[in-house]
């Protein structure tokens, strides 16, 4: 073996071996998927509330009176390989509109996406992450017009990036008999092409 190819070997098995014992060591620095955490919080307020003060322990509504529902769901950066701005999908499942109408009244855009379920509306919007312990909160806020007695579910599913148990779900009911018939309902304004 030449001189030059002697040095060559040496150099790189050192360079190997050097990273070997520094990765070892705790030295080398370590990448993590980006994580993610949300705040979630959700809060109803009967439609006849002059003050428009929302709770998020009542749980029965009278099936005559229209119900609001004020949605927070935030998206924070967990940790420093988690990006500031990235993207994240957030979807409001409601189930249960043959006992009620649900209809979207305040907040950013959302998109209504076509399910296979009448029984169901889907809205969905991108969340931009932020950065940990952000003061800003965005919310969204839906109005539930009862069309009998029963309940209403949402469920909300944030994307792959954020863990499972992040995810959320609220169950309200409307008791006593109502006479109202149906309004509009958002999926039926979409195509199926």
């Amino acid at each position: 073996m030449s001189n030059l190819s002697r040095r060559s070997f040496a150099a790189g098995t050192l360079t190997t071996v050097g990273a070997l014992l520094l990765s070892g060591c705790g030295f080398a620095k370590k990448v993590h998927a980006p994580k993610y955490t949300t705040k979630t919080k959700v809060y109803y307020s009967p439609g006849d509330d002059n003050d428009w003060a929302y709770v998020d322990q009542q749980k029965e509504f009278d099936a005559n009176t229209d119900c609001y529902v004020r949605i927070m769901s935030m998206v924070y950066e967990d940790n420093i390989t988690a990006a500031k701005g990235d993207e994240i999908s957030v979807k409001y499942i409601f189930k249960g509109t043959d006992v009620a109408d649900v209809i979207f009244t305040d907040g950013a855009p959302l998109n209504v996406e076509q399910t296979d379920d009448e029984n169901e509306v889907v809205y969905s919007y991108t969340a931009t992450a932020k950065k940990k312990g952000s003061d800003t909160e965005e919310y969204f806020i839906f109005k539930y017009v009862p069309l009998k007695e029963g309940s209403i579910t949402l469920n909300i599913e944030y994307g792959e990036e954020v863990p499972e148990s992040d995810d959320w779900q609220s169950t309200i009911y409307f008791i006593g008999e109502t006479q109202r018939e149906t309004t509009k309902q958002p999926n039926a304004d979409l195509d199926d092409d």
